[in-house]
């Protein structure tokens, strides 16, 4: 994944994370690890043109809004 930054986002949402800014976005959430891997898509997807990184994050917060234990 090269280098990675935390995400502070997902860590006020209580879940620690990190993302990396080639697209890939990692989260822990009840003992478990959300890895969302976006290096695939093109540099800049969908009407609002959202970078990988961007992208990634998208996907993991809508996966975390309906992740139940």
């Amino acid at each position: 994944m090269g280098t990675t930054t935390q995400l502070t986002a997902a860590q006020d949402l209580g879940n620690p994370g990190y993302e990396s800014p080639g697209g890939t976005v990692v989260i822990l959430k009840d003992g478990k690890t959300l890895r969302v891997d976006a290096t695939g898509m093109p540099t800049a997807s969908g009407p609002h043109k959202l970078s990988r990184a961007e992208l990634a994050y998208e996907i993991a917060s809508d996966i975390l809004g309906c992740w139940s234990e």
